[in-house]
C-alpha cells in the first residue's frame, strides 16, 4: 500500500477524537469559550447520561453575525494570528478546534448567538463539517448557547464506554465545575441534570444540581465550594506586594496566590473527600498536576506540610489553592490538546518561588537526619553510614533493665595481653611436635605456668576451617610434657608458690572499640564455635549408641550368646551340656553352618 493523503472526513474524525476524549471534555472547552468571552453566568445542562444533550448558556458578548460562518470550522479563532501569539495568550481557548469537534462527532449541533445591539438571537444549525446549513431567529438573550445532541454517535465503541461510566462522568464534571469557580469566583455556575422524559419532575434528580453563587474573594468562593471548616484552617498568601517592590517589569518574579492550611490544621479537614484536593492555577487556567513541574509542585507541597503536621493520620490528597500568575512569554500552554499543562521556560525558578512560601509557613522540612530540604537525603545517607559502620565493629548491646549482667574477668594491660599470646603460641607449638618419649626437660622450675585443659574430641575450629588452640588457664603446678626442648640453657628460677584456684580467662580492658582487635576472634565467634562443638558432641554421641545397640544386637543374635544366656545355673565343665532345646552338637553344627567364630573371656569354656 502506497503513501496517499487521507480524506478530510478521515482527518476531522482522527483530530476530533484527541481533542474531545468524555463529555466532561466537551464541557470544559466550551466552558473556556464562556469565560473568554467575559461571561458572569454560565450554565449546564446535561442528560443522566451525559450524552443525549449536552449544552452550556453563558451571557457573554455573542458571536457577531460575519463571524457566524466559520465558529465552528476548523482552525478558525479570533484568539490569535499566529504561532507566536502563544505565549502571550491570555485566553483560555486559542485552537479553534472545540465547536469544530463537537460537530464531527455529535448528531446534531446548534449555536444560538446575540450580540449587544440586535433584537433577535440567530440560532445556527452546523452540519458535522462545521459549515452552517441553516439559521433561524430565535428569542433568547445577549450571549451564545451551544447545544450538542447525541454525542459520540459516529464512535459506538467510546459511545458504549461513556454510557457504562456515566456516573464517573458525572463526579468528574462536578469536581470540574468547582475548579472553574475557584479560578473565577465572579461568575455564576450552575448545573442541572435533565430528568427523563418519561418521568415526572419531582423524581427528576433535582438534588443532583449545583449551584455556584458570585463570590467577591477567593475565600469566599472556597467556603462555598468546599465547607467553612476548611476556610477556617487555611491561611491566605499573596506576594504581589512583595513583588512589585522586589524589581523591575523584566526581571518580574512569579507571584503567588495562594490558600494553604495552617501548620496545626486537622488532617481530618483539609483532606475531607469529595470536596477537598488539589486546585492549582497558572494565570486562573486550570491545570494538572500529574506530569512535569505542575507535578514536582505538588510533591513540594505534600512533603512541607506532612512534616510541619503533628499529627499521625495519613494526608492522602490535603486541599491546596494555588494559583501561579507568570509574566507574559515565560511559558507555553500549547502541551496537550487539552490544554490542561504548561511547560515553563524557567521551571528552577517557578519551584523556588513557591518552595520560599511553604518555608515561610511550614519551616523546613524534618528529615531523620535532622536536615531540611536538599539536606535530607545528605543526612540520611550518613545516618545509613554510620549504623553500617556500628554493625561492622559487632558492638554488644546494653542487657534488659533488670536482668542479671554476667561476672566479668579481672581486666589485664596490654603487656599482660602480649605475654598471654606468646604462652599461647607456645602451646601451639608442643601440640604440633610433641616431646620424645623419655625426654626430661634441662630446667623443669622454668617451665611456664600455663597448661592446656584436657582436649575433647572436637576441637574448635574457625570459620575458615583452620584448627583454634584450646582454652588456657592459670593452675598451681606444670606438666613436665609442657616444657619446649629450647629451654635448657635458661637460669634457674626458684618454683612459684602454689596456687589453689584457676582463674578465668583474663580479659584486656575494656575500650571504644567494642571488641579486642589484637586478638582472632570475638565473644560471638566463640559462642558460634560452641553451638558447633555441641554439636558435633551429640552426633557423636548419637552415633555411639546407635553402634553399642547395633553391637548388642549381634551378640544376641549370636548362637554361642544365646545358649550361654538360657543355660541353667551348673557346675559342669560344659556350660552348653543341659540347654533344653539345644545340645553341644547342635550349636556347633549352627555355629559351623553360619561360620562364627566367637571370642570370650570365660575361663569356664575349655579350648575345644
Amino acid at each position: 500500500m502506497g503513501i496517499q493523503a487521507l480524506p478530510a472526513t478521515a482527518i476531522r474524525a482522527l483530530g476530533s477524537g484527541q481533542v474531545l476524549t468524555d463529555p466532561a471534555s466537551l464541557i470544559k472547552e466550551l466552558l473556556d469559550n464562556s469565560l473568554d468571552a467575559s461571561a458572569t453566568t454560565i450554565s449546564i445542562e446535561v442528560s443522566q447520561n451525559i450524552l443525549d444533550v449536552l449544552q452550556v448558556k453563558d451571557n457573554g458578548h455573542g458571536i457577531p453575525p460575519e463571524d457566524r460562518e466559520f465558529m465552528a470550522v476548523r482552525y478558525c479563532t479570533s484568539k490569535i494570528r499566529g504561532y507566536e501569539d502563544i505565549q502571550d495568550c491570555r485566553s483560555l481557548g486559542f485552537r479553534g478546534e472545540a465547536l469544530a469537534s463537537a460537530a464531527e462527532l455529535a448528531g446534531g449541533l446548534i449555536i444560538t448567538t446575540m450580540v449587544e445591539g440586535e433584537r433577535v438571537a440567530m440560532a445556527c444549525t452546523c452540519d458535522r463539517a462545521g459549515r452552517v446549513t441553516a439559521k433561524k431567529p430565535v428569542g433568547a438573550m445577549k450571549g451564545t448557547t451551544v447545544r450538542v445532541t447525541d454525542f459520540f454517535k459516529f464512535l459506538p465503541v467510546r459511545r458504549e464506554n461513556a454510557m457504562k461510566v456515566a456516573q464517573k462522568s458525572l463526579s468528574k464534571l462536578r469536581t470540574l465545575l468547582q475548579r472553574y469557580y475557584l479560578s473565577h469566583p465572579t461568575c455564576r455556575f450552575s448545573l442541572k441534570i435533565l430528568a427523563p422524559p418519561q418521568k415526572s419532575k419531582a423524581a427528576g434528580g433535582q438534588s443532583d444540581d449545583i449551584v455556584y453563587a458570585p463570590s467577591k474573594s477567593v475565600s469566599e468562593a472556597i467556603m462555598k465550594a468546599v465547607g467553612k471548616e476548611v476556610v477556617a484552617a487555611c491561611q491566605w498568601i499573596n506576594t504581589e506586594s512583595e513583588e512589585a517592590t522586589s524589581g523591575g517589569s523584566e526581571e518580574r518574579e512569579v507571584t503567588i496566590e495562594a490558600f494553604l492550611p495552617k501548620p496545626d490544621s486537622d488532617p481530618a479537614v483539609i483532606c475531607k473527600k469529595p470536596q477537598c484536593t488539589n486546585f492549582v492555577f497558572v494565570d486562573n487556567r486550570p491545570v494538572s498536576c500529574a506530569r512535569g513541574t505542575l507535578k514536582q509542585i505538588l510533591s513540594l507541597y505534600k512533603s512541607y506540610i506532612k512534616s510541619a503536621s503533628s499529627s499521625d493520620s495519613p494526608m492522602s490528597d490535603p486541599f491546596l489553592y494555588l494559583n501561579l500568575r507568570c509574566p507574559p512569554g515565560t511559558y507555553d500552554p500549547n502541551i496537550e490538546p487539552a490544554k490542561d499543562d504548561v511547560m515553563f521556560f524557567h521551571a528552577e525558578r517557578v519551584i523556588e518561588a513557591v518552595e520560599v512560601v511553604l518555608k515561610r509557613l511550614y519551616g523546613k522540612p524534618k528529615t531523620k537526619g535532622g536536615a531540611g530540604g536538599s539536606g535530607g537525603k545528605v543526612g540520611k545517607s550518613a545516618e545509613m553510614m554510620t549504623s553500617g559502620f556500628e554493625l561492622l565493629l559487632a558492638r554488644k548491646r546494653d542487657p534488659k533493665p533488670g536482668a542479671a549482667k554476667p561476672p566479668r574477668a579481672p581486666e589485664i594491660d596490654e603487656d599482660e595481653e602480649e605475654m598471654a599470646a606468646q604462652q599461647m603460641d607456645m602451646m601451639m607449638e608442643l601440640d604440633e611436635d610433641p616431646p620424645a618419649p623419655g625426654f626430661t626437660p634441662a630446667n623443669p622450675s622454668k617451665a611456664p605456668l600455663v597448661q592446656t585443659r584436657a582436649e575433647s574430641p572436637h576441637k574448635s575450629h574457625n570459620r575458615d576451617g583452620s584448627v583454634r588452640p584450646p582454652m588456657f588457664s592459670i593452675t598451681d603446678a606444670p606438666s613436665p610434657e609442657s616444657v619446649c626442648a629450647g629451654e635448657a640453657n635458661r637460669e634457674p628460677v626458684p618454683p612459684a608458690a602454689p596456687l589453689t584456684r584457676t582463674v578465668q580467662t583474663p580479659r584486656r580492658r575494656p575500650t571504644n572499640w567494642g571488641f579486642n582487635m589484637s586478638s582472632g576472634h570475638d565473644e560471638d565467634e566463640d559462642d558460634l564455635v560452641f553451638e558447633q562443638a555441641e554439636e558435633q558432641i551429640r552426633g557423636e554421641l548419637a552415633e555411639e549408641q546407635a553402634g553399642e545397640a547395633a553391637a548388642r544386637d549381634i551378640a544376641i543374635s549370636n548362637p554361642w550368646t544365646a545358649a550361654k544366656m538360657n543355660s541353667p545355673a551348673s557346675g559342669s565343665n560344659l556350660p552348653f551340656s543341659s540347654v533344653s532345646g539345644i545340645s553341644f552338637s547342635t550349636v556347633s553344627s549352627l555355629l559351623c553352618d553360619s561360620c562364627i567364630v566367637l571370642t570370650t573371656d570365660d575361663h569356664n569354656v575349655s579350648d575345644t
